[in-house]
């Protein structure tokens, strides 16, 4: 059982500690902590501020965040295990429809930056399918798609909310 404060997880510019069982804390790391960070801490406040920002316009995609200060925000607990398992049977649904040429690490970046007509092979597919299709076609025709130079899609990157929905985590 976790208790507030626990470590979850370390990213390149953030990490998560366990608040309680709706929420995680998020905050930037400080400097010298993350890969590919901004140099001074001004900059990594600065950038932490744009991200929560950016989770904030995009309901839709992202879990509820609530910033606590200029170091924190708490955001919705989502179950990225769930998720993994989702995107595992998603794959699968690709290679046995398909000869998709990627491996399982990668097919979501690349069916939504480089071969879009793999998405419509899950549309055709079951309830987990359909979702995944709804849900990368919203990612798609949202301003985030053509504000951010690249989205990390990877698997570890995406989990399902109390409600069923699928929500990035990061970005």
């Amino acid at each position: 059982m976790l208790k507030y404060n626990d470590f979850i997880s370390k990213g390149d510019h953030n990490k998560a500690t366990h608040l309680d069982n709706n929420w995680i804390l998020k905050s930037p790391l400080k400097v010298g902590e993350g890969e590919n960070q901004p140099g001074t801490m001004k900059e990594i406040l600065s950038e932490f501020e744009e991200h929560i920002k950016t989770m904030k316009m995009y309901p839709e995609l992202f879990p509820k965040v609530k910033k606590l200060d200029r170091y924190r925000a708490a955001i919705e607990k989502v179950n990225v295990r769930k998720a993994k398992i989702e995107l595992k049977h998603v794959y699968g649904i690709l290679c046995k429809n398909s000869s998709i040429l990627c491996d399982y690490g990668d097919f979501i970046e690349y069916i939504v930056y480089y071969d879009k007509r793999y998405l419509e092979i899950l549309k055709e597919h079951d309830d987990t399918c359909k979702k995944w299709y709804i849900f990368l076609k919203l990612l798609i025709k949202s301003d985030l798609f053509y504000t951010e130079e690249f989205i990390d899609l990877h698997e570890g990157n995406f989990g399902i909310d109390k409600q069923g929905n699928i929500k990035l985590i990061d970005f």
